[in-house]
């Protein structure tokens, strides 16, 4: 995975639930690129989301 250089306030939390896994999954997302990881962590989270199971998703 390549280290991601947009600061961590422009992240927003997105919270994802993977019906066939049957949890929740946490991305992050830059809101300047769209760039997507997991690691949450020291991040400053702008703006919260959760999609249900049947969104779409590109």
């Amino acid at each position: 995975m390549t280290e991601h250089s947009h600061e961590p306030q422009n992240t927003r939390f997105l919270l994802r639930y993977e019906i066939e896994e049957g949890h929740w999954h946490r991305l992050c997302e830059c809101k300047i690129c769209g760039h997507q990881d997991e690691l949450c962590e020291g991040k400053i989270v702008i703006s919260f989301e959760e999609f249900e199971e049947d969104d779409e998703f590109d």
